[in-house]
Parts: structure tokens; C-alpha cells; sequence
């Protein structure tokens, strides 16, 4: 990496690691782009909804199953009557019939924006632990997943 290059990624840096500090939003230039010799090595950030379509269930949801996580006691702050705790049936809450959502693969549904509806998935989260899901009303704080 050349000396300039360097010296304006660590002042990026510095600049990122104290914005904390400041109390207030603060313009922060772009990152530089990496050098050809860096590019393969950089790494991809997530951001997918479910697993491809074309995965079997057991790999986890696709991403028209995800809102169903929702049912899932690891996906909600229900209490245990009011949740499923290793898989979801979705035709049993209005889906397709013969599928399953594996509660235990939920995770791969955290960034769904196409279902961001605090009655579906808060955030576009359709595994988030910290709300309850009590459809067809709004997602309400509970007291984390049923353990």
C-alpha cells in the first residue's frame, strides 16, 4: 500500500474511531478504494434476505419463508405457550403447505427490508429476540427470547 494511501485510511480511521466520542454526526470522507493486491482479500458483508431458492430447507429459510421466524421462541419475546420452539409449519399461520422453517437457521433472516412491518419482521429483522410478535398488531419491547 503506497505511504499516501496509508496515511489516508489511518486518518480515516482515527476520524471513524472517535466519532463516538463527539456527540454529535461529524462528515467523514470516503474510505479510499483498495488497491488491486487488496481487493480479493476484503471481505463481503452479508446482506441477504433467507438462502437462495434454490437451497434445501435444512440450509435455512428462503426469503419468502423468513417472516415466519417470527413464530420461532428464538425470534421473538413471546413466552413458550405462544412460540415455536425447532420448527414452524407456516401453513399453520396462513403460508404454503409442505414446507418448514427450521427455527435453529432463523438467523440468515436478519436483514429482510422487503418485510420491514412491525407486525411482520420490526426493522426487516424476522429474527429479532428483543420484540414480541403478537400479529395482526404492532411488535411491543419484551424481555428477550423464551430460554
Amino acid at each position: 500500500m503506497a505511504a499516501g494511501t496509508r496515511a489516508r485510511v489511518s486518518w480515516f480511521v482515527a476520524i471513524a474511531l472517535s466519532l463516538p466520542l463527539l456527540g454529535r454526526a461529524v462528515a467523514v470522507p470516503p474510505a479510499p478504494v483498495a488497491s488491486s493486491a487488496l481487493r480479493g482479500s476484503l471481505v463481503s458483508v452479508e446482506t441477504t434476505c433467507g438462502v437462495p431458492d434454490s437451497y434445501p430447507s435444512t440450509h435455512g429459510p428462503t426469503e419468502a419463508l423468513c417472516p415466519f421466524c417470527r413464530w420461532c421462541c428464538k425470534c421473538n419475546a413471546n413466552d413458550s405457550m405462544d412460540c415455536e420452539h425447532s420448527l414452524v409449519s407456516p401453513d399453520k399461520y396462513g403460508g404454503p403447505k409442505g414446507v418448514v422453517v427450521f427455527c435453529d437457521k432463523c438467523h440468515k433472516c436478519t436483514k429482510c427490508p422487503a418485510f420491514n412491518d412491525m407486525a411482520a419482521c420490526p426493522r426487516g429483522n424476522c429474527c429479532d429476540n428483543d420484540m414480541k410478535h403478537q400479529p395482526p398488531f404492532n411488535a411491543t419491547w419484551g424481555s428477550g427470547e423464551y430460554r
